[in-house]
């Protein structure tokens, strides 16, 4: 597994290549936010399908915003031409893949439609063309649209998460409250390699960046891009997911001439921990349906 350094605009990317030897056409994986690129070492599903980048979103550890850096400067052009020039460093020209979860989900959505030439497949995961969350989620938003004294304690809130020992993070309330079954996550080993892989990650939380996409995601939709999508197109969902409602995915895949809609029954927003089993078939059979 190999780290790449990306420099793109006074921004630092940050891509893992996970199976190198793979000869396969590349994947491009973009996780949540407050998530890690580590997030995708327990989904190795995608491995067998080509050589996986797992590229962050701009402004999560260990990806660094510039300098002077301002929430009101995030957008949603913004983000998809450092992700599309971050993955020109690392491919080159090469048609790709592109496979986000929730908003890495939205990141793909934008790429495929504003680099169609580029993109040859797309999966998007609890993804959303527009970020107006709900559930928890919707009280962050909130609080870092809110009063100097709310975005204050959405930080102290955030900073929480950078003093917790491994067994404290994996009992944190967010876990839970993502998904449809919090049962679900009793002695589940791929609820356990999830926290195992993102926990290096928490102590490193880029706050300002967070409360950045807290504060923007509102205001950004890009629903009007998704006809100019032209890749076959997996749209996963979950039934029950209190994070990002499943009308986003069904909308975002009425939009989409080629695509296809899995909304996954009793499953959040985590459906790689709720369904493993049918999550991987449903991905494992739309990627080898859809070959490059």
């Amino acid at each position: 597994m190999h780290k790449h350094i990306l420099d793109v605009a006074g921004q630092r990317l940050v891509a893992l290549d996970l199976n190198p030897n793979n000869k396969l056409p590349p994947l491009i994986l973009l996780h949540g936010v407050s998530h890690s690129i580590n997030v995708w070492l327990s989904q190795p599903i995608f491995q067998q399908h080509g050589r996986c980048y797992a590229l962050s979103l701009p402004g999560h550890t260990p990806a660094r915003l510039p300098p002077g850096f301002q929430a009101s400067d995030l957008s949603a052009e913004l983000i998809t031409h450092v992700l599309a020039a971050a993955i020109d460093q690392l491919i080159g020209a090469q048609p790709y893949t592109v496979v986000g979860h929730s908003t890495g989900g939205f990141a793909a959505l934008a790429l495929a439609a504003r680099y169609p030439q580029r993109v040859r497949r797309l999966i998007s995961i609890a993804g959303f063309a527009h970020g107006r969350w709900t559930g928890p989620l919707a009280g962050w938003q909130k609080f870092a649209r809110g009063s100097a004294r709310q975005r204050r304690l959405l930080w102290l809130w955030f900073s929480s998460t950078r003093l917790m020992t491994r067994g404290v993070f994996r009992q944190h309330p967010i876990w839970r409250q993502s998904v449809a079954d919090p049962q679900t996550l009793n002695d589940n080993p791929a609820f356990e390699q999830m926290v195992r892989a993102m926990y290096p990650f928490s102590h490193k939380l880029n706050i300002a960046a967070l409360i950045a996409y807290c504060q923007r995601m509102p205001d950004i939709n890009i629903s009007a891009w998704l006809d100019q999508i032209t890749a076959p197109s997996l749209i996963i969902a979950g039934d029950a997911d209190p994070l990002v409602p499943p009308e986003q995915s069904t909308l975002i895949a009425s939009h989409i001439p080629h695509a296809e809609l899995a909304v996954l029954p009793n499953v959040g927003h985590l459906p790689m921990i709720e369904d493993q089993a049918r999550y991987t078939q449903t991905i494992d059979s739309w990627l080898s349906q859809h070959p490059t």
